[in-house]
């Protein structure tokens, strides 16, 4: 390899961390005062997998709740998942949960790259950090980094809940222990594809 040139065997790669980069740093262009863009789900790039999660507490307190549902280039459900864990914790304890089972999920897909966006805007900036977190969140945020290091490109995105309709209901209708799928049952389907039609 002479200069700034790659190898071919590294140019794939590259090319996933560039793109991705690229779209993380232009999420939040202002386009002039008190003009708003409207905030909705978009397709990822091809061979990559847009996963949506969120998690949540039950009222007794005993349980958490994690629920995920991965999308691909033409914004089809690829996979979903909704489980629920016996162990006390907050939001921030369900929500990374959650983001962990992101991972499980997605690297039974088989895509190079991941894009990873959950609305818990604490959480998400911690998965960022380059530095160890020292909260009782911080044992999931290393497995979750551990996970996600099987990924040519990985990228960690906070999303308004507007933006994280789908697994936010699935968060809220869940009642078994654990349930999931390739095919989206029919009330998140519709909700998949009202998401594909406001792009």
């Amino acid at each position: 390899m002479q200069g700034n040139c790659l190898d071919p065997p590294h140019v794939p790669c590259f090319i996933a961390q560039f793109v991705n980069s690229f779209h993380s740093q232009n999420l939040g262009i202002s386009i002039g005062v008190g003009t708003e863009i409207p905030l909705r789900w978009k397709v990822p790039w091809p061979d990559c997998i847009k996963v949506n999660f969120d998690g949540t507490t039950f009222p007794k307190g005993l349980e958490l709740g994690a629920r995920v549902v991965a999308r691909d280039a033409s914004g089809a459900c690829v996979a979903w998942l909704s489980r629920r864990f016996n162990m006390l914790g907050d939001v921030e304890i369900a929500e990374a949960m959650a983001a962990r089972e992101v991972i499980h999920l997605s690297l039974q897909r088989g895509r190079s790259s991941i894009i990873i966006k959950g609305d818990c805007a604490t959480l998400i900036h911690k998965l960022q950090a380059s530095e160890q977190d020292l909260s009782v969140v911080g044992p999931v945020i290393i497995s979750i980094w551990e996970l996600a290091s099987c990924f040519c490109s990985r990228s960690f995105q906070f999303v308004k809940q507007s933006c994280n309709v789908v697994a936010h209901y699935l968060a809220q209708v869940a009642r078994s222990s654990a349930e999931g799928g390739h095919d989206a049952p029919p009330a998140v389907a519709s909700l998949v594809n009202a998401d594909i039609s406001r792009e």
